[in-house]
């Protein structure tokens, strides 16, 4: 079975425009026509046809409509033929399917876990980069707070083997 029903990233289904072309044998270019004049109010139309772009396959980026179940519903009942009532079941069908796994518990528990999942996996990430640079700079703290609590003279020989870096040729001294 062809695929209707997608998921944007926003996690909301939707289906485009370019499918609703391809399904019901029509140029997409009409069928965003057919978008742009469709006699609802502003309202309906933001919060039912979405605009976004894809990319042809000769690398041009053209635009499309995401249209949720109620655009999909109310564009399409224009839309007639034996045909054209074929995929309006199919679609429905499709809507109402994911609706219904939307509402399972097992669903919804299972997407909660994977979601913390990536969750917990991005904080461990950022943990071992944090004591990366910690560990990386443990040696320039140390110095550094030996350095603001002294009151002596120290060359930068003396500086550059406390922080491990390679001797520097000319001996300046600094008071702190």
């Amino acid at each position: 079975m062809e695929q209707f029903v997608l998921r944007n990233q926003a996690g909301k289904d939707i289906t485009t425009s370019l499918i609703i072309a391809d399904v019901f044998g029509k140029e997409h270019n009409k069928v965003c026509r057919d978008i742009e004049n469709l006699p609802c109010r502003e309202h309906f139309r933001s919060a039912n046809f979405g605009v976004s772009s894809y990319i042809t396959s000769k690398g041009k980026e053209l635009p499309l409509y995401e249209i949720t179940k109620n655009g999909f519903l109310f564009l399409t009942l224009g839309y007639t033929g034996e045909k054209a009532g074929e995929f309006k079941e199919k679609f429905i069908a499709e809507f109402d399917k994911r609706g219904v796994i939307l509402k399972n518990d097992d669903y919804i528990i299972g997407r909660a876990l994977s979601l913390l999942a990536q969750h917990i996996q991005q904080k461990e990430e950022l943990l071992r980069l944090q004591d990366h640079v910690i560990k990386e700079n443990a040696t320039k703290v140390e110095y550094y707070k030996e350095v603001l609590q002294s009151e002596g003279i120290y060359t930068t020989i003396q500086v550059a083997r406390k922080i491990d870096t390679g001797a520097i040729t000319a001996t300046v001294t600094h008071t702190f």
